[in-house]
C-alpha cells in the first residue's frame, strides 16, 4: 500500500484505536468581571471501541488517496463528513440541534486543499530551481608526465627544480568597515528620593548637640546656666504649665532657685578662640556625667521649692441663692385645665377564667378511623380524642401512629 500523505498531521488530529477527541467546538461561558475566553475544542472522550476502530480505518484510506493529483472530490468530502459525524461526542455533539459535522468537515476540506497547493509549489519551485543549474563538464585526471631517459653523462649535471606556472598576486583582503556605536538612548534624570524632613531635622539636631557637647568650657567669669539643649522642651513646658494652674495666687508664684556654687558651664562653639587665659579647656571626659547630674539637681530643688495644698475644711457663710430676673413679657400663660367626664376613663375590668371547652365523643357511625380508614366493629378496642376533635381511633393505629411520629406533635388522638 503507498501513502502519499499523512492526515492525522494534515487535519490536525492525533486520532487512535485507544483516544478519540471530540471534534466539535465549543465557546466558554460569560461569567461577571471575566473575559470571554476563545473557542475551543469539546475534549470528550466518551466514544466506543467500534466508533474508534472505524474512524482509524477511514484515515488509513485517506492516506492512500494522492490528493495532489486528484485534489478532494465529492465521495472524499462526504466522507470527511461522516468521520466528524462520528467524532462527535455523544452526549452533546451528536444532537441534530447542536450538531457541527458539516463545518467541521468542510474545514478539514480547506486544511487539505491548503496542503495540495503547498505542495504543489514547492514541487514547481524545486523544479525551476533544477533547471536554472549550469551542468559543467566533468573534469577530467591530469597525466603524469613519462620521465625521459638521460644522456651520457648526465650524472655530472646538476637538475634544477622545474619552475611551476607564475602565482597571480592575491586580491587584498576586505578590511573590516568599522562602523560608529550608535548612540544610547537618553536617560531619565534619576528623581531624587522622598526627603523625610522630620527624620532630617532630628539628625541636624543630634549633630549639633554632639558639636557642642565637644565644645563645652569653663568660665568664672560668665554667670551659670544649663544649656537648653540637654532638657526636652515638651517637658519644660509641660512642667511651667502644671506650676502655672497650681498657684493660688500672684504673691505665691514659683521663682527659679539661685544657681548652686561650683558650677560653671559655658557653651562656647569655637573653644579655641575668644577663651581668656586662666580658663584653658576642660577634658571632655566625664562632661556628660557632670551635666545630667546638674540637671537632676536642678529637677531636686524644683520640686522641693514647689508648692503645696491641703484641703481644710472652713466654715463658709452660706451662698444666697441665685433668682433670675422675671419677664412677664416673656413668661407663657399655662395652659387651662379642660376637665374630662368620667364615663371617658376606662375602668379596669375583672380578668375573666378561661373558658373549658367540653369535647363530645362522636358516634362510631360516623367516621371510619382516622388512621386506617376502617369501619368499626364490637368488640375492638376503641379509644377517642378527648382534647379537641372527639374522633375514633383503634388503640393500635393509635399506639403505631405515636411510634411513627415521634418526635412531631400528635395534636389528635387518645389522650
Amino acid at each position: 500500500m503507498t501513502v502519499y500523505w499523512d492526515p492525522r498531521e494534515v487535519l490536525g488530529v492525533q486520532f487512535s484505536e485507544d483516544f478519540i477527541q471530540c471534534t466539535a467546538w465549543v465557546t466558554p461561558r460569560k461569567q461577571r468581571g471575566v473575559p470571554r475566553g476563545l473557542p475551543r475544542r469539546c475534549y470528550q472522550t466518551f466514544f466506543s471501541k467500534e466508533c474508534k476502530v472505524q474512524v482509524c480505518q477511514m484515515l488509513d484510506a485517506f492516506a492512500q488517496v494522492d490528493v495532489t493529483s486528484n485534489g478532494v472530490s465529492e465521495r472524499m468530502e462526504r466522507e470527511l463528513i461522516q468521520m466528524a459525524t462520528l467524532t462527535s461526542c455523544p452526549g452533546w455533539h451528536k444532537n441534530p440541534a447542536r450538531s457541527q459535522a458539516d463545518t467541521v468537515g468542510t474545514t478539514w476540506k480547506e486544511a487539505i486543499e491548503a496542503f495540495v497547493a503547498a505542495k504543489l509549489a514547492s514541487s514547481v519551485r524545486g523544479d525551476r530551481t533544477r533547471a536554472q543549474r549550469i551542468r559543467l563538464p566533468p573534469v577530467q585526471p591530469q597525466e603524469e608526465p613519462i620521465p625521459l631517459p638521460a644522456p651520457h653523462g648526465s650524472a655530472l649535471r646538476v637538475e634544477l627544480p622545474q619552475q611551476g606556472p607564475a602565482s597571480t598576486p592575491r586580491p587584498p583582503r576586505p578590511q573590516a568597515i568599522q562602523v560608529a556605536p550608535a548612540p544610547l538612548p537618553v536617560q531619565p534624570e534619576p528623581r531624587p528620593a522622598r526627603v523625610n524632613l522630620a527624620a532630617d531635622a532630628a539628625e541636624r539636631r543630634r549633630r549639633d548637640d554632639q558639636r557642642q557637647e565637644l565644645s563645652v568650657v569653663s568660665d568664672p567669669s560668665v554667670p551659670d546656666r544649663v544649656p537648653q539643649h540637654y532638657i526636652n522642651r515638651r517637658t519644660i513646658d509641660a512642667q511651667s504649665e502644671h506650676e502655672t494652674r497650681l498657684v493660688p495666687d500672684q504673691a505665691q508664684q514659683y521663682h527659679p532657685p539661685p544657681h548652686p556654687a561650683g558650677a560653671h558651664l559655658q557653651l562656647n562653639p569655637n573653644p579655641q578662640q575668644g577663651l581668656p587665659p586662666q580658663s584653658p579647656n576642660l577634658d571632655i571626659r566625664g562632661v556628660a556625667d557632670r551635666i545630667s547630674g546638674f540637671v537632676r539637681d536642678q529637677e531636686a530643688a524644683r520640686e522641693e521649692r514647689r508648692p503645696r495644698f491641703e484641703a481644710r475644711l472652713t466654715d463658709l457663710p452660706a451662698a444666697a441663692p441665685i433668682i433670675p430676673a422675671r419677664n412677664p413679657a416673656r413668661e407663657v400663660a399655662p395652659a387651662p385645665q379642660i376637665p374630662v367626664p368620667a364615663e371617658r376613663l376606662k375602668q379596669p375590668t375583672a380578668c375573666q377564667p378561661p373558658a373549658i371547652r367540653v369535647v363530645k365523643r362522636r358516634p362510631l357511625d360516623d367516621d371510619p378511623c382516622w388512621t386506617c380508614l376502617m369501619d368499626f366493629e364490637e368488640g375492638e378496642d376503641i379509644v377517642w380524642c378527648r382534647k379537641q376533635c372527639g374522633k375514633n381511633v383503634h388503640r393500635v393505629c393509635f399506639a403505631l401512629t405515636v411510634e411513627l411520629r415521634e418526635d412531631d406533635k400528635i395534636m389528635c388522638g387518645h389522650w
